[in-house]
């Protein structure tokens, strides 16, 4: 009996090892061509292509660009969102994908990153100094 769960333990954690190792090299694969699965979804105005309901799905990532589903996403800024995220967008988007807000020239979007992607995915549009602090406005 031991034995067994011994042996199913071993078999468990060499398998979540291998599907670990396959997650990952399909994150690279995505990443040299600049792709990304994440969610996207309409803050508030319009922006072709989405509405105010989750779409997950891999975007193409350019500086100042998200290519989502044919749609062409310029992006002006990235910030983090207002935090009353209600439990509905809890359920609809990965637990482990930290929230941001997206500006574009319609509309703000919020836009789902899985964590360990996030600074690839704000340096690929050109936006990962958006978030640090800017010294001139930093009190001591």
């Amino acid at each position: 009996m031991i034995d067994e769960l011994v042996g199913t333990l071993i078999v468990n954690i060499i398998g979540e090892g291998i599907a670990e190792a396959f997650r990952s090299a399909s994150v690279r694969r995505r990443q040299r061509r600049g792709r990304l699965k994440c969610g996207l979804r309409v803050e508030d105005g319009i922006q072709p292509g989405l509405t105010t309901a989750w779409r997950h799905g891999v975007v193409t990532l350019a500086p100042d660009r998200i290519r989502f589903d044919g749609a062409d996403i310029p992006v002006l800024a990235v910030s983090l969102p207002p935090s009353d995220e209600g439990p509905r967008d809890r359920i609809e988007r990965s637990a482990d994908a930290p929230l941001f807000r997206v500006t574009t020239s319609t509309a703000r979007l919020t836009w789902a990153i899985p964590v360990e992607q996030v600074d690839w995915a704000l340096a690929q549009i050109g936006h990962l100094d958006d978030l640090e602090p800017d010294p001139a406005t930093e009190t001591v």
